[in-house]
């Protein structure tokens, strides 16, 4: 529903954060960029008035075509609304770069990825590039900021304020079905003051 951004900022990066490729967006938002072949890799896009926002993927060894709205940017005022709602979080009110999200379960299941299961269980910490970890903020079960909250509760949303910019890992521990305790890691790429959304950050079940 959103609208095309045009003269908009594409580039993507190596999975440690050098860069391949950049362009600018056409008047209707389209953009062709290259990316490593068969690897993770990183999406950055910017605009005026916008957020620096990363995305990231998995290549394969061909050429691929993304539906329209697949990669966005993330505008100033939703950002501070979302610091807004984490406010009294460890470095919501901080310079640095954002990560915030929902966790949901994947499920190999042909249904909306907004209709996958929330996850209720999971804590969130991001390890920066020289090894330094900072913990992840939540939201109580009606949606309003909990500093003392130790998971995700009923909204499956966390953030994490205030990272210092370059290559990163979102670690996510959960409890999964029968009480089995479940670590997952995901590479991120940290633009400077901007934002790294993950909505949704899918988990496996056991």
């Amino acid at each position: 529903s959103a609208d095309p951004v045009a003269d908009g900022e594409v580039a993507t990066f190596t999975i440690y954060g050098e860069e391949v490729d950049c362009a600018l967006s056409n008047s209707d938002g389209s953009f062709t960029v290259t990316a490593p072949a068969s690897s993770n890799f990183f999406v950055l896009t910017d605009a005026t008035g916008r957020v620096p926002t990363t995305f990231t993927g998995w290549s394969g060894i061909e050429d691929e075509t993304l539906e329209p709205g697949t990669l966005w940017v993330r505008d100033e005022s939703e950002l501070d609304t979302i610091r807004s709602e984490f406010e009294g979080c460890e470095g919501s009110d901080s310079d640095g770069a954002v990560v915030e999200g929902r966790i949901r379960v994947y499920l190999p299941v042909d249904e909306p990825v907004d209709e996958l299961p929330i996850v209720t269980t999971a804590s969130v910490e991001v390890m920066d590039e020289n090894g330094n970890t900072t913990a992840g903020c939540y939201l109580d079960d009606e949606g309003i900021s909990n500093p003392e909250a130790s998971q995700t509760g009923e909204t499956g949303r966390f953030a994490v304020f205030g990272l210092p910019s370059g290559p990163a890992w979102v670690t996510v521990n959960y409890t999964a079905s029968s009480d089995m305790e479940e670590t997952i890691d995901y590479p991120i790429l940290l633009p400077t003051d901007g934002t790294a959304p993950m909505y949704p950050l899918l988990v496996d079940l056991p």
